[in-house]
């Protein structure tokens, strides 16, 4: 709980006996690699911060499974827009490696929200940031050459290859593992 307290603290500085009542609906949980934290068809209930682990987000295409984000240590992560609208989520996040993964429930959210008024602009304001980020890596990813999108990728996680599977990668990347492959071995 201390690490999330500390990402916390960047957006917004809350009291010891504000971070007390937030630490109370905040589950710890060790979980094992392959764990769906959610399902696409159900309606996501919580957001997730990762305190050590990985986190694919995927989604369907016909049969194929297309890979939408990866989340990694000390980011939010959950199907944003099933969890502020109440619709069905459209993705999956599974657990890449065993994780300790903190969580808090919509429920638990609004409650808080009562209880600390300014905590729902502040939760609101990271929401906005995690989706804005998303957002921008997706058009980012859209309109780059698949090198390019490449050296971006590991411009930002460094040692992606060495926690994610090469598939999901490519699937991240939309393209083949086979092009993949060939474009890590270009100088």
């Amino acid at each position: 709980v201390r690490e999330f307290g500390q990402y916390m603290s960047g957006f917004s500085l809350l009291s010891k006996e504000e971070w007390k009542t937030v630490r109370s609906r905040i589950t710890v949980q060790e979980l094992t690699k392959g764990t769906l934290l959610e399902k696409s068809g159900k309606v996501c209930h919580h957001y997730y911060f990762i305190q050590k682990g990985a986190v694919r987000t995927f989604s369907y295409l016909d049969t194929k499974e297309i890979t939408i984000r990866f989340s990694f240590e000390n980011e939010l992560t959950t199907s944003f827009i099933s969890f502020i609208t109440g619709f069905p989520a459209v993705v999956s996040l599974e657990l890449l490696e065993d994780s300790i993964i903190h969580s808090m429930s919509k429920t638990d959210l609004e409650i808080l929200y009562q209880e600390i008024p300014k905590l729902e602009s502040l939760a609101k304001n990271i929401f906005q940031y995690f989706i804005k980020k998303n957002h921008e890596e997706n058009e980012l990813l859209r309109f780059l050459p698949a090198k390019e999108r490449l050296e971006h990728l590991l411009k930002y996680q460094p040692k992606i290859f060495d926690r994610v599977p090469h598939l999901y990668i490519a699937s991240y990347l939309g393209i083949t593992p086979e092009t993949l492959s060939r474009i890590r071995k270009q100088p």
